[in-house]
């Protein structure tokens, strides 16, 4: 656990690059930190004399031997009419349609560039504010209501707490909340609220905005509140979230929405005029875009708004560091809500589990036979006499046969210890079937408490201990262990049948998408279990019509069981859990680039989750009656290696979109904002001034931001992402739709970027997949690229095969009925549902880049792709030119006479393709290039391929790019790669033969990109010329 601590503190700290461990460890302890160094996205050196010697270092950026920073430059590769085949026809014909003006002076000069002083007047101030602000004026109270509230709302622990929460939100401007979970604080307050406000004829001058760190939280709890409520208008409470709305911008008074939504209402409404209360709920989450508000509230907006109450409310806040943050500026008064679900809850940990499955981990299959679920349900036995019959299936494990039918083997397999069995053929004296009994709700504790009991405490530790060794000799200690889940599944199923009214669901917490997936396929596929549950899923990456079957009645007979990560933990009440199982676990993201030259990478592990988090789960289970929450980790682990919290997500994540909301902010002088940086050093848990600076240094090499000499301003460029980011798109996603639209394919671009907007691949793709069925979606995408590409050049890029998959369903579904898009998303290995959010999300970001002026319509060039014409390559090329420029620096090289299947990064470092790419590696192209240069290229040679992609994940020891396009021509990087002000052309002596008596000086050109790319040209006209070329490009947003 100690070398775990030591790396995860190196990798959250953005203030230090690097750490070493002494020689102090033995050989398996140093070959163990190297191994865990990789897996967090770090690079490891041993040092020193072998023995006492002997240190390692290890450090955010790749190191030689003398622990010095490896050089980026890489060998020049020629640059002439041999390397490029094909597209300067198209280049030259951009370039003459755009050349640069002569007016004497060099408007390409990075020193010309001007900051945002001369944007036009009709730029600023455009977006109105949604909501009309609210009277002020203190006239004479409206009509006055009084609402009583339903009985059993009355009874939840927040109720005695009302009139105290009233008296302090009306004598402070922000009041910090904490209660405990299941008190009814998310529902009641914003009531609590709303209904004091109409009481005092105060509903004119009312809008309650009540934030959620999470969509399906915030329609959850606005059908909720919006039912107990039934009676008064319909459109009194609402919710709005990301391409899903439902309020009244004039008659809604409470709306509950997510962080990010009222981060953009508050783009055109700086100052909250349009809101009287904000309650920022579940804020111990410590999300980026809470962190933001946090700050916009406590440095501008109280200071504005002596009006506005704030309300910050949790589980399980840090009550006393919320308050301090706003001191001595605004008093901020502490209440602490006693009193929490209403039915107990029975917490078992690993070792208690453990005992009751009776497995000690060295069975090939161990899960419980059916005599132990009979002795554990106190009475339950589902000792069935099956028929003899010789069907030829036989139990691998324990050799038993005689199975009834496929069914009852697959139940066998499933609950088999492994152990010999009596033959199922044999004669047996029948016994009586037993009919399951249902345990009484409030007795389900005292009947695993009464098993265990007859289990000792050392039998308990030995389980334990031999478990931890397993998992630890496996380096399974951060996977999940699908045998143990599937077996504690088995045992809650047979031990505690569901009661009369069909109550009794299962929530099962996961780390992520991946692990959901596989649960979900194999508990669909197994016999034992696919007819037992209705299966329901809780991810980001599900629409929220998808996510509202969670919360659905199951079939008659089936239980309900849900798959989720952590969305599941806060604002949610699945009204029939009964049961959560907590594997203790989570996904997480962290920023993984030092400074601002190393390639960006999110580093994706699966980690253990704080105390915090195992709380809120645990409070899932107690919500309308007595539960069972079943923690798969030890007691120690809990109170001994847990964090209290998880680190905010300010600290992990990287701070481009934020750092432009800041700027575009101040520029538009709607907040006092002196300096971006200074700003978020406002943050409660402020970020490192490293973070911040590499951040911003990418913005400038972006061209979002220049330097002045007084500090970073915005450009025009940056102006653009700026407002096209507050709609929830990524800045590198933002900068490729500005380039689509500049190269006349703004439609194509705009419909490859909703299929990267983070929900699923539209391509059908679980773990576990079959040969066959990953066979059948390769095939599906090669159709794509191949039907989509020019005569003769099949692109290999996954960006072109999302867009013609997209842009195929979509002509589909316009002229289809519903079977026939259910059969072409069938035929062609795709995920309807999934099309069916893009389309949603399409149809918003349509709307949204239409009021910043950017569509087909105002491109500067006419679109050249057409549906109804064949794709040539004068029509592809400027699809390719905005993913090229669009995407950079995510950009990989290889060399194509290479035996490695690896692609390497900017800074050297060995990058894998995802499996699913459509980007492939083949002999066949080896021996090609063998045959055309006559030898194998020499593996430190110049590269000879490159491919742009979307996202670089380090995961499992694995550096992973995902969605990748092989660029087909050498001058796209020339002429479309690095920023202006890295850019050089530079002469080098070389000594030249004339004879062989002599030799004389002559002079070859490079242009060098980012001090990273080189290309060796023969004349410096052609250096030049690229170079101005390459500015001409790069300069179309700042004049």
């Amino acid at each position: 656990m100690k070398i775990h601590a030591t790396l995860q503190a190196l990798v959250e700290d953005g203030d230090r690059t690097e750490l070493s461990f002494p020689p102090s460890y033995d050989n398996t302890q140093r070959r163990y930190i190297h191994s865990m160094a990789q897996k967090y996205g770090l690079f490891s050196k041993s040092s020193g004399k072998k023995g006492a010697g002997r240190f390692i270092h290890v450090a955010k950026v790749k190191k030689n031997a003398a622990m010095q920073q490896v050089s980026l430059r890489l060998p020049a590769a020629p640059l002439n009419g041999a390397t490029v085949e094909w597209f300067p026809p198209v280049v030259r014909d951009y370039m003459e349609k755009y050349p640069a003006p002569v007016d004497g002076t060099d408007p390409w000069s990075a020193k010309d560039l001007s900051p945002l002083a001369a944007v036009p007047k009709r730029h600023h101030g455009r977006g109105v504010s949604l909501f009309k602000p609210l009277s002020t004026s203190g006239k004479e109270a409206g009509v006055k209501t009084v609402r009583t509230p339903p009985v059993e709302t009355t009874k939840l622990p927040v109720y005695g707490y009302r009139e105290q929460i009233l008296e302090l939100v009306e004598n402070n401007q922000i009041v910090v909340l904490s209660g405990d979970t299941g008190c009814g604080k998310s529902t009641q307050i914003p009531q609590f609220l709303l209904d004091d406000a109409l009481a005092r004829g105060c509903g004119e001058e009312t809008r309650i905005i009540c934030t959620q760190p999470r969509r399906i939280s915030a329609i959850s709890l606005a059908e909720r509140v919006a039912r107990e409520r039934n009676g008064q208008d319909p459109k009194e409470v609402g919710h709005a979230i990301r391409f899903d709305s439902s309020f009244d911008a004039k008659r809604s008074k409470l709306i509950f929405c997510t962080t990010g939504t009222l981060l953009k209402w508050l783009n055109n409404d700086p100052l909250a005029r349009g809101f009287s209360h904000i309650i920022l709920d579940e804020v111990h989450e410590r999300d980026q875009f809470t962190d933001f508000l946090l700050i916009l509230i406590k440095t501008s907006i109280l200071k504005q708004r002596p009006d506005l109450k704030v309300i910050l409310m949790s589980a399980t806040i840090q009550v006393e560091k919320f308050s301090q943050y706003f001191q001595p500026d605004f008093p901020a008064p502490v209440l602490q809500m006693v009193g929490g679900t209403n039915f107990p809850v029975t917490t078992l940990f690993l070792e208690d589990v453990l005992a009751l499955l009776e497995s000690d981990r060295s069975s090939p299959l161990p899960i419980m036979d059916d005599s132990r679920v009979g002795r554990i349900g106190s009475g339950y036995s589902s000792q069935v006499v099956v028929p003899a019959t010789n069907n030829g299936l036989e139990c691998p494990l324990c050799g038993g046969a005689g199975f009834a039918d496929e069914e009852a083997f697959g139940m066998h397999v499933a609950t088999c210890f492994g152990e010999p069995s009596t033959d199922l053929r044999a004669p047996s004296t029948p016994e009586p079937e037993i009919t399951p009994l249902a345990v009484p709700v409030a007795a389900m504790g005292d009947v695993l408490h009464a098993a265990l009991s007859e289990i000792n405490d050392d039998t308990k530790e030995a389980l334990l201990s031999s478990y931890m060794k397993q998992q630890d000799a496996l380096r399974q200690d951060q996977a999940v262990d699908y045998d143990l889940l599937l077996q504690l599944l088995f045992l809650v199923n047979r031990t505690f049948p569901l009661d009369e009214n069909g109550k009794g669901a299962i929530l099962v917490f996961l780390p992520g998408w991946e692990e959901i997936s596989f649960m979900e396929r194999a508990l669909l596929n197994s016999p034992a279990t696919s007819t037992t549950y209705e299966i329901a899923l809780l991810h980001s990456r599900l629409s929220a019509q998808e996510q509202r079957r969670a919360f659905m009645t199951p079939p008659h007979g089936k239980r309900k069981l849900v798959l989720a990560t952590n969305i599941a933990e806060t604002s949610l009440t699945i009204e029939d859990v009964v049961f959560v199982v907590d594997c203790g676990k989570s996904k997480q993201t962290h920023a993984l680039a030092a400074t601002s030259s190393s390639s960006f990478v999110m580093g994706l592990q699966t980690t253990w989750v704080a105390r915090a988090n195992c709380v809120q789960r645990t409070g899932r289970a107690g919500r309308v009656r007595a539960g069972i929450c079943f923690r798969l980790f030890s007691r120690a682990r809990y109170e001994t290696a847990m964090k209290e919290f998880m680190l905010p997500d300010l600290l992990t994540t990287p701070l481009e979109e934020l750092l432009l909301q800041i700027k575009l902010l101040q520029f538009e002088k709607k907040l006092h904002i002196r300096d971006a940086k200074e700003f978020l050093l406002e943050a409660m848990d402020a970020p490192s001034d490293v973070s911040i600076d590499a951040s911003l240094q990418r913005l400038e090499d972006m061209r979002a931001l220049v330097d002045t000499g007084r500090g970073q301003a915005l450009t025009l460029l940056g102006w653009h992402l700026g407002h096209i980011c507050t709609g929830g798109v990524s800045v590198q996603m933002a900068k490729l739709l500005l380039w689509g639209h500049t190269f006349g394919c703004f439609d194509a671009i705009l419909q490859t970027t909703c299929t990267l907007s983070g929900y699923r691949d539209p391509f059908i793709s679980f773990l576990g997949m079959s040969p066959e069925e990953q066979r059948q979606v390769d095939a599906s995408k090669k159709a794509f690229a191949r039907n989509g590409s020019p005569p003769n050049l099949t692109l290999q890029s996954d960006h072109f095969v999302l867009w013609k998959a997209f842009e195929a369903y979509l002509d589909a579904r316009a002229r289809a009925s519903f079977k026939a898009k259910d059969a072409f998303c069938a035929r062609n290995m795709l995920h309807r549902q999934t099309l069916e959010q893009l389309v949603a999300i399409y149809k918003q970001m349509q709307q949204d880049m239409e009021s910043m002026g950017l569509s087909p319509a105002t491109q500067l060039v006419p679109t050249l792709m057409s549906r109804a014409h064949a794709a040539t390559v004068e029509s592809i090329a400027p699809y390719l030119m905005a993913l090229s420029i669009g995407m950079y620096p995510n950009a990989l090289f290889t060399r194509s006479g290479g035996v490695s299947r690896n692609w390497t990064s900017k800074e050297k470092v060995k990058v894998k393709i995802d499996g699913t790419s459509m980007v492939t590696w083949t002999t066949a192209n080896s021996q090609k290039y063998k045959r055309k240069h006559g030898v194998e290229q020499d593996d430190l040679g110049p590269p000879d391929e490159w491919l742009v992609y979307h996202e670089m994940m380090q995961s499992e020891r694995t550096r992973l790019a995902k969605y990748g396009t092989k660029l087909p021509s050498l001058l796209l990087q020339a002429l479309l790669m690095g920023s202006v002000e890295t850019q050089a052309v530079e002469q080098q002596e070389v000594g030249v033969e004339a004879n062989s008596d002599e030799s004389v000086a002559a002079s070859k050109w490079l242009l060098v990109l980012d001090d990273w790319i080189v290309f060796e040209l023969s004349s410096a006209n052609e250096a030049h010329w690229t170079n101005k070329s390459d500015n001409t490009m790069l300069n179309f947003f700042t004049y």
